[in-house]
């Protein structure tokens, strides 16, 4: 049996799942912003911590354990940052929230 083979299919499943996970994530934040960006800056950042926040809870309820790592927030929505992950004893998913936008990786222990 080639074990490597198949740590080999293993990644690359889990990649493949990441790059899903991530455009779904990011056509959501884009929606989002879309929908309100005529409301300004203020509703901006405001809705984008609910957004974020919905997505994190949506992710926790598929099995993922994540927790707030950092957070730096601001009424300039495109500045707001916020780090998502399992504890970093553990293996996981691992988001970082710029604006709008989101980048995944995974978390290896």
């Amino acid at each position: 049996m080639n074990y490597g083979y198949l740590k080999k299919l293993e990644e690359d499943s889990r990649y493949l799942e990441i790059l899903n996970i991530s455009e779904t994530m990011n056509a959501q934040l884009t929606e989002c912003f879309i929908s309100t960006r005529a409301d300004g800056g203020a509703k901006l950042a405001d809705v984008l911590l609910i957004k974020v926040e919905e997505i994190i809870e949506s992710l926790k309820a598929d099995g993922h354990r994540l927790y707030n790592h950092d957070y730096c927030g601001s009424v300039e929505y495109q500045s707001s940052e916020q780090t998502w992950g399992p504890d970093y004893s553990e293996e996981g998913l691992f988001l970082y929230f710029i604006g709008f936008s989101v980048q995944l990786s995974w978390h290896n222990t």
